[in-house]
């Protein structure tokens, strides 16, 4: 997951953890890491590396734009799709403007840094 600065400075703020900690640089752009045990986000509680495992964001509330988002994601034309990794994509309604929108912020923002 892209983290914008703005992403990064509220985490940082949230868990007093280094930017290094939960993330990595990918040609110039913060990324999410992984926990190595359980191939998911670092800030996933779970014990299973399993894709259906139950899990609970620890940062819900602070979580970056793109989690917001997700599993709403945009092709290589800029359009928005629901991510078909997603395993519970079915449940999620037609997404509203807003959130299209808000990926689209998220994504010039990106591509600025």
């Amino acid at each position: 997951m892209p983290l914008s600065p703005t992403d990064v400075e509220r985490i940082i703020a949230v868990t007093g953890r280094p930017a290094d900690d939960f993330s990595h640089l990918r040609g110039g752009v913060r990324i999410l890491r992984n926990d190595e045990r359980t191939r998911a986000c670092v800030f996933l509680e779970t014990d299973s590396a399993e894709t259906t495992a139950p899990g609970r964001c620890s940062i819900h509330a602070d979580r970056p734009t793109g989690c917001r988002c997700y599993p709403l994601v945009l092709d290589e034309n800029d359009e928005p799709f629901l991510d078909e990794v997603c395993p519970h994509r079915a449940e999620f309604p037609t997404p509203p403007p807003t959130l299209v929108t808000a990926l689209h912020v998220l994504d010039g923002i990106l591509r600025m840094d």
